[in-house]
């Protein structure tokens, strides 16, 4: 609900003072989410995914380079930088996935796991 992937049904909630009832399109401009499973394009690089994500996320071009860079550097993912998403282990894959939620240095991050090992939730 406080992403907006599901109907609230009730109540209130504020992110960054911001109501999600009626302020949702900027709460989920301050949101990094990184999803259970990685939502990554195989045939993109980690520096394509980063670039996307920066201008989706509103970084002014003059900062795109810096940013992309930073993230790489921060998830140690500089060696991997050039290569298709789809050749990374699922470690990398979720390290990507992670520099995504951080772009744009939001307010609030979801980061999804899949629960319980053995307890399927």
């Amino acid at each position: 609900m406080l992403t907006g992937d599901e109907t609230t049904t009730g109540g209130e909630a504020f992110i960054g003072g911001r109501s999600i009832l009626r302020d949702l399109l900027r709460v989920q401009q301050s949101l990094g989410y990184c999803p259970q499973f990685d939502a990554l394009f195989e045939d993109l690089t980690a520096r394509e995914h980063l670039e996307l994500y920066t201008r989706l996320r509103g970084i002014p071009w003059k900062d795109e380079e810096r940013v992309v860079q930073w993230a790489l550097e921060k998830l140690e993912l500089a060696k991997y930088a050039d290569k298709p998403a789809g050749t990374y282990s699922g470690g990398n894959k979720r390290k990507l996935s992670t520099a995504i939620a951080l772009i744009g240095y939001p307010s609030l991050i979801f980061l999804v796991s899949g629960g319980l090992p053995g307890r399927g939730w």
